[in-house]
């Protein structure tokens, strides 16, 4: 378990039952709680430890402690956190394409209806940081969603940005809102449906001649935590099914039961 990965996740958890509940000392118990899972190593050298998270969460909500213009909708009585989708996108006959994600808070921004996006990150360039969401496909397949299930809302998007230091001299900011254009998505739904529609397609023949392709994502083969952990099996060619048996256990995908 990446401890830079698992900071955001304990983070996140935090947020949660904070916008949930409004109860401070619990929401970093639960933080802290799944950050002392013992699988969690925290490099010696890294700053990032048990208490730099309590001190950075403390933090947070004495800087939104008064003010924060960030509302979580609510639907009878619940929350609108974290809420899993699995929206119908596609189909050609044989292959149904849902698109699925997470949105870590639905709600009103100073009035405005928003879907909410927590980043926690190290990088110091805030404004910069935050000015690249203005192009965020994961934002974009969000709104588009969240629009055509609500269309009445005219739902916008926002980032809340949790800038680390390792000093503790942490900051908080969050983007303007990200007005996406109704020019903007449709060409934004244009090219998701292009690139579903030829993805979906290539299965839909190889099911047929009972050669279903192996399509490799070259964009992703070097992470930020080093190369991907599949990469031999894109280097095994028309072996990679039998590198999948030997060196991988399989299980049925399903994003919306994924473990937190």
């Amino acid at each position: 378990m990446n401890h830079k990965m698992e900071y955001g996740t304990a983070y996140h958890k935090a947020l949660e039952h904070f916008y949930s509940t409004g109860d401070r000392t619990e929401s970093i118990n639960i933080a802290l709680e799944h950050y002392a899972n013992p699988q969690i190593i925290v490099p010696d050298s890294d700053w990032r430890t048990a208490g730099h998270l309590a001190t950075c969460l403390t933090q947070y909500f004495d800087n939104y402690a008064e003010v924060d213009g960030l509302v979580v909708e609510r639907h009878k009585g619940e929350p609108l956190l974290e809420m899993k989708f699995a929206y119908p996108f596609y189909t050609n006959g044989t292959i149904d394409v849902l698109l699925c994600g997470t949105i870590d808070f639905i709600g009103t921004f100073f009035g405005q209806s928003v879907l909410c996006d927590h980043k926690s990150t190290a990088i110091t360039s805030v404004d910069r940081y935050l000015d690249t969401y203005r192009m965020s496909t994961q934002l974009m397949a969000y709104t588009m969603v969240l629009r055509k299930l609500f269309p009445d809302r005219n739902y916008q998007a926002v980032i809340n940005g949790i800038f680390l230091s390792r000093t503790g001299k942490n900051k908080f900011q969050r983007s303007a809102i990200l007005d996406f254009s109704e020019d903007r998505m449709e060409k934004f739904e244009k090219h998701l449906t292009n690139t579903v529609v030829s993805f979906a397609d290539q299965l839909k023949e190889g099911l047929a001649t009972d050669t279903i392709p192996f399509l490799p994502n070259y964009n992703c083969c070097e992470t930020k935590f080093g190369m991907c952990r599949f990469t031999r099996i894109c280097n095994a060619g028309e072996h990679s099914e039998a590198v999948i048996d030997n060196d991988y256990y399989t299980k049925l995908y399903d994003p919306l039961k994924f473990q937190t």
